[in-house]
């Protein structure tokens, strides 16, 4: 059984200090707002965090279309998978437009 995942702590993050990092991240992700999740991706770049910035990317994914998130980047399903993977190394492009496409379906 796949371990669960938890966000972890972002130094000045509105979030770190309410201590919702104790639950798993898709809890989380449905939870906040585009602001909070904006907020939470634009941490893990600060505090250089590659790996929790894909794990939120990937909860996000799973509780959204993953063709329409694609379609809104300009993008294939297939890359919007390889940003995640274990392995993926997004391009500040496909970042960009992920959150681009994030704020777009706010709207």
């Amino acid at each position: 059984m796949r371990k669960k995942k938890t966000l972890k702590k972002h130094e000045g993050s509105a979030k770190s200090t309410r201590g919702l990092k104790d639950f798993d991240t898709g809890t989380l992700i449905k939870a906040m707002s585009v602001n909070d999740l904006c907020e939470e991706l634009t941490n893990c770049l600060k505090d250089k965090d590659a790996e929790a910035f894909k794990e939120i990317l990937w909860s996000y994914l799973n509780h959204h279309n993953k063709n329409a998130v694609a379609k809104r980047m300009g993008v294939s399903r297939t890359t919007l998978y390889r940003m995640v993977s274990e392995d993926g190394n997004p391009t500040l492009d496909n970042i960009i437009n992920l959150i681009d496409s994030i704020e777009k379906e706010a709207a």
